[in-house]
């Protein structure tokens, strides 16, 4: 398979594609090499297949492989940063932050137009996967200004969207409990009573994966990327 992906002939990719399906994990992790050099885009679906393979070389050459294959490959990884399997989240992340892309998009976050839609679009698509460390380390480090301040206030919608929904939760409990009972807390109003006016977290974003999905898929599709860094590092899943 890999001597297929090294002579680069499209015409080759229906036999690699079998080996993708193959019952032995070696040949799929190679069958996903040769397709991410010859670079066909057709077979990006089977590659975001095999990028939530059971095995961790698999994964890893699949979301390698689609991250060689320019927009429509990053966007196959940010369909799969909206996945419900985390060993494959963790990858792409992974890959993404490898390869220059989740740094560049940083830097792109206060550009306008389309390129800074795309970037925080991106950005956001990292966040709730759950991947924050490597962007937490990268806020850290930046200087003080507009690029530090908007990659801040991602992270921080990113902590409301996945923790604010059971906090509101508990929050109208309490409040109906207080309600139901005035003398359970005393004549003076309660903080969860005077909050009746202006509910708390009402402004916080709901997790949804699949309008995750449709805004990147509309934003990548009039958006080309810069060119990627060719830097590599293999990383097992869940170091994050």
């Amino acid at each position: 398979m890999l001597a297929l992906g090294k002579i680069g002939n499209p015409d080759d990719v229906p036999a690699i594609l079998e080996g993708a399906d193959d019952e032995a994990w070696p040949v799929r992790a190679q069958s996903a090499n040769a397709l991410g050099m010859i670079g066909e885009v057709t077979s990006i679906p089977v590659l975001k297949d095999l990028a939530s393979d059971r095995e961790w070389w698999v994964r890893l050459n699949a979301c390698r492989a689609l991250v060689n294959m320019g927009p429509e490959g990053e966007k196959a990884l940010l369909e799969i940063l909206a996945c419900g399997d985390h060993y494959a989240r963790d990858r792409a992340a992974a890959i993404l932050e490898s390869r220059g892309v989740t740094r560049r998009m940083v830097k792109n976050l206060t550009k306008p137009g389309k390129r800074g839609e795309r970037a925080r679009a991106i950005v956001r698509a990292v966040i709730r996967s759950g991947s924050t460390k490597y962007l937490r380390g990268l806020a850290e480090g930046l200087p003080k200004g507009e690029e530090r301040d908007a990659l801040l206030r991602l992270l921080a919608e990113g902590e409301e969207g996945r923790d604010g929904v059971p906090r509101l939760v508990e929050e109208a409990e309490r409040l109906e409990t207080e309600m139901a009972d005035p003398e359970a807390s005393g004549d003076k109003p309660t903080e969860a009573q005077v909050a009746v006016a202006e509910p708390p977290g009402a402004n916080l974003v709901k997790v949804d994966p699949e309008g995750a999905k449709q805004e990147l898929n509309s934003l990548l599709e009039v958006a080309s990327p810069e060119g990627t860094e060719n830097s590599d590092g293999a990383r097992k899943d869940g170091e994050r």
